[in-house]
């Protein structure tokens, strides 16, 4: 009879323990449930976070790389404009150099000129210098032809004769020197002159070299300069162009983290909802009442047996 007692004691302590730990699964799966939304809503914050963050990033690296593609542009222009100013600077004192040498040169012709005159004015004042000799020489001859003849001697022959020719030849000779003298200087004022025209003629070609490589300086300058206009704008526009890019991509993978984020949470949601209903459709009672069920069958097929063996039936 205790056996009986004993065993419907201990269904009841099953039912029971069918009861709380039908309440626990449920609680723990209910747990579970909140537990796998926490965390899902937490690695979508994180990637959000992330994405944002990247996309600050990217957007930082876009305004720095706009920034630098503009700064490279100034500077290019900058470096243009040095570079126009010097060759506009170095064109004004080629310029000023070509006129003080054109002014030089000038000068040198001027004293060509007065060394050519020079030469003309000694030539002249040689022939009148000969002149001169050669009439003097003249005057002492029929000085001293009339002499002679005063004196009856016969002027075609002997030493009047010599006398006569010794004057004639005196008169070339002086007149010969007087000659050879003027030409010198005379030639050497010419070769001045030249020397001064040749000087005049370097000076100005100097001049035109120094004005054409001006010209061609000045040409190169603007063409380099405007070679790194067109290069730095070029690289800007370059620049500017993967800048956008990059942040159009940036701003791509941070929507798709961001829709990944929103999935997970719906997922997450979903799965949650569902075990929070299997969770609420464990009874505990149920539970409890089924394993009493089970047992009271059991305790039945007991008393059943226990009656059969001690007769209390009839």
């Amino acid at each position: 009879m205790w056996g009986l007692y004993l065993q419907a004691a201990g269904m009841g302590m099953q039912a029971a323990g069918s009861y709380w730990g039908a309440r626990m699964q449920s609680s723990a799966i209910q747990h579970s449930a909140v537990m796998d939304q926490i965390n899902a809503n937490s690695s979508a914050l994180a990637l959000t976070g992330q994405a944002d963050l990247e996309l600050l990033n990217a957007e930082a690296q876009a305004s720095a790389a706009r920034a630098s593609a503009d700064f490279g542009v100034v500077q290019a222009e900058h470096d243009a404009n040095l570079a126009r100013q010097g060759a506009e600077i170095r064109a004004v004192r080629a310029g000023a150099q070509s006129a003080q040498a054109e002014a030089s040169a000038q000068m040198d012709e001027l004293s060509a000129q007065l060394s050519e005159l020079q030469a003309l004015s000694i030539l002249q004042r040689g022939e009148y210098k000969e002149q001169d000799s050669r009439m003097e020489f003249a005057r002492a001859k029929s000085k001293a032809t009339a002499s002679m003849a005063a004196r009856g001697l016969d002027l075609g022959e002997g030493a009047p004769l010599s006398i006569r020719a010794g004057y004639d030849l005196m008169s070339e000779n002086t007149a010969i020197r007087i000659q050879q003298a003027v030409l010198a200087d005379a030639f050497g004022q010419r070769m001045q002159a030249q020397a001064s025209r040749v000087g005049a003629a370097g000076k100005r070609a100097t001049a035109a070299l120094s004005l054409a490589e001006s010209e061609l300086d000045t040409k190169m300058a603007n063409i380099n300069a405007d070679y790194g206009m067109s290069s730095a704008t070029a690289q800007s526009t370059a620049t500017k162009a993967l800048a956008a890019a990059g942040l159009l991509n940036a701003r791509a993978g941070a929507d798709y983290k961001k829709t990944m984020a929103s999935v997970m949470r719906d997922n997450a949601s979903a799965a949650a909802m569902i075990k929070q209903v299997m969770g609420s459709q464990i009874d505990p009672f149920m539970a409890g009442l089924t394993s009493l069920i089970g047992g009271a069958g059991q305790v039945a097929q007991s008393w059943y047996r226990y009656t059969q063996t001690t007769g209390k039936l009839n």
